[in-house]
């Protein structure tokens, strides 16, 4: 009887030492730091924990942490921070994970900056209304304009330039009478407003298929379609494009790059 109760100890023992899980702790608040970030009602967190990982690094790399609710967060706020492993390698290891989840409060979120609403006065391509006026905008800038022709409206139609509404061609005072082209327009650049920004587009291909021997850097933003005289040295040409750049509200992309794609 001794025997099968020494036995039955025995059995038992082995049973559950074979069985028996690992109490693992996941998380705990003193070993993981929970940042927050952003404005106060519009707020993340971020969480970090340095774990005793013990003989059980395999495991460990299962384990994600998240916090919830994790957006438009508020100080004072309670947010939940949560463990989540791969149940499959717990059993393979025989772990049974602890303290998987504890909360938190939100704090240190600084209020937003109100900032205040100014209308934006800069000339922009898009409310553009006359090319005189782009005109006046460059000279305001510093560019060296001397001499303008503006187009009339009989002009415009005797060149039969359906597309375009509005039309100006300008002098830089820095390259003045150096066209290669003793009838050629006034050395400098010219300004078309059009229809329409494919109607610029139009324009600017027919341009480029007619040899004039002059022009070379072309610009389209929205529906104005400028140009620049191929005798500027390209550091004016820049000057130009840094001006071109404060109208350009995000209709295109910069001047540089329309300048490089219609070269």
């Amino acid at each position: 009887m001794l025997v099968v109760l020494i036995l039955g100890v025995l059995t038992t023992g082995s049973y559950f030492f074979f069985f028996a899980k690992t109490d693992v702790s996941l998380m705990d608040e003193k070993d993981c730091t929970v940042t927050f970030s952003g404005t106060n009602g519009k707020g993340k967190a971020n969480v970090a924990c340095m774990m005793d990982q013990g003989n059980y690094n395999d495991f460990f790399t299962t384990v994600k942490y998240t916090v919830k609710p994790n957006e438009n967060l508020k100080n004072g706020q309670t947010v939940y921070v949560e463990a989540r492993y791969d149940e499959e390698s717990a059993r393979h290891y025989r772990i049974h994970p602890v303290n998987t989840s504890f909360k938190t409060e939100v704090e240190g979120l600084e209020e937003p900056v109100e900032k205040l609403v100014q209308e934006d006065t800069t000339l922009q391509f898009s409310n553009l209304e006359s090319v005189k006026q782009m005109i006046d905008f460059l000279k305001e800038q510093g560019l060296p304009i001397s001499n303008v022709f503006y187009y009339d409206r009989a002009t415009i139609v005797d060149e039969e330039l359906e597309q375009v509404f509005d039309k100006a061609y300008f002098e830089d005072q820095t390259i003045a009478g150096k066209s290669s082209k003793a009838n050629a327009h006034l050395s400098g650049g010219t300004i078309e407003i059009c229809t329409s920004k494919q109607a610029a587009y139009d324009r600017l291909n027919k341009v480029n298929s007619i040899d004039h021997h002059q022009y070379m850097y072309n610009y389209v933003f929205g529906k104005v379609y400028v140009r620049l005289d191929k005798a500027l040295s390209l550091e004016q040409v820049q000057a130009y494009e840094a001006v071109f750049d404060q109208m350009n509200n995000r209709q295109t992309g910069s001047a540089k790059a329309m300048r490089d794609a219609n070269f």
